[in-house]
């Protein structure tokens, strides 16, 4: 495949879902990991209220262990 710069956003999304299924994954990973730096990625004032609502509604003694939930889910993996 050529890529040029004069590539619209649109051409390069139908190219890159052209691509065979590892590669496509492989393009999603590197995307992903480029939005792991959230402060890049304000979130809208509206949503800020939400997660703080959520948040302080959780109830942090309900709930299960990381490891436990793996254990439990995959049990012939561990």
């Amino acid at each position: 495949m050529l890529y040029t710069w004069a590539m619209t956003k649109i051409e390069i999304q139908h190219r890159a879902l052209e691509l065979p299924e590892n590669e496509r994954l492989e393009v999603a990973d590197a995307l992903w990991a480029s939005l792991s730096n959230l402060d890049a990625l304000p979130l809208p004032a509206w949503q800020q209220d939400v997660l703080k609502q959520r948040l302080a509604s959780r109830d942090t003694e309900e709930g299960i262990d990381w490891e436990d939930l793996k254990a439990e889910l995959w049990p012939a993996r561990l």
